[in-house]
């Protein structure tokens, strides 16, 4: 694959390189030991319990290590954004002592020589590095990817993060599909959130987790979901009619195992 022609078709009339971010956000000089830390809200509406958590833990770690806390604003879905959304943000925060070094202000108005400091305003940052990946073809460390698959255990939470296996891939896209992390039980049933769209109800079958290797990610994450749906034995047929396809499937045995 011609991966010059690839980064200019993904990321036409960019200049910019990863040398010149560096430049314009140099390394910040503060003591040893010192940490940086931002919490990131959405300007969907109120502020719950969650958001005040994770930024008293933020903030205390960066302020007693002599560090820098800011603000930046998740506002990428526009759709959901609700009217005076950062300015509810900042009041709540403000109200419980919470106050920031740096990051966005009200009506686009940032503090600080680190921003922007909304998501939206960020895409060149991350269209720089994005397009240097799909020039090397490989990770930054100049090795093929290497993507670890989740152990499938049941955990709604997402604390869990033992791994089944790694698998390494070049060239080619990879989606996972599982069963074990958005579910409920009910009865002593357990009720995926897949559901069959023949019968409209959760699948019921010894799949747990499917991934899919193609030459795609939106056409693995397909067949992933689609696997998912029709279990096991379905899917090994369909990955026979299509040998591009490869797959990775753990499932669990009469014993429930």
């Amino acid at each position: 694959m011609d991966y010059q022609k690839l980064a200019e078709l993904l990321f036409p009339n960019l200049e910019l390189t990863p040398e010149d971010i560096e430049k314009r956000y140099p390394a910040r000089n503060l003591p040893e030991g010192a940490k940086v830390t931002r919490v990131a809200p959405s300007p969907t509406g109120f502020m719950h319990l969650g958001n005040l958590f994770s930024a008293l833990v933020d903030e205390r770690l960066a302020h007693q290590s002599n560090g820098v806390f800011f603000l930046r604003i998740e506002d990428t879905d526009l759709k959901r954004a609700v009217e005076g959304g950062v300015e509810t943000i900042i009041k709540v925060f403000n109200r419980f002592g919470l106050n920031f070094d740096e990051g966005a202000g009200v009506d686009d108005q940032d503090v600080g020589a680190y921003g922007p400091y909304r998501q939206r305003q960020r895409a060149e940052i991350y269209h720089v590095y994005a397009r240097e990946l799909v020039l090397k073809g490989n990770n930054p460390k100049m090795n093929v990817w290497r993507i670890g698959i989740n152990k499938p255990i049941d955990d709604s939470l997402s604390v869990n993060q033992e791994l089944q296996t790694v698998i390494e891939i070049t060239n080619a896209g990879l989606a996972t599909s599982g069963n074990y992390r958005n579910f409920y039980y009910k009865d002593g049933k357990k009720y995926a959130h897949t559901i069959d769209p023949k019968t409209g109800q959760p699948v019921q079958h010894s799949l747990l987790s499917a991934t899919v290797i193609a030459d795609r990610c939106a056409t693995a994450d397909a067949y992933a979901t689609s696997f998912m749906v029709m279990g096991m034995e379905k899917a090994k047929k369909v990955l026979e009619r299509n040998p591009k396809l490869m797959a990775y499937f753990i499932y669990a045995d009469h014993k429930g195992n």
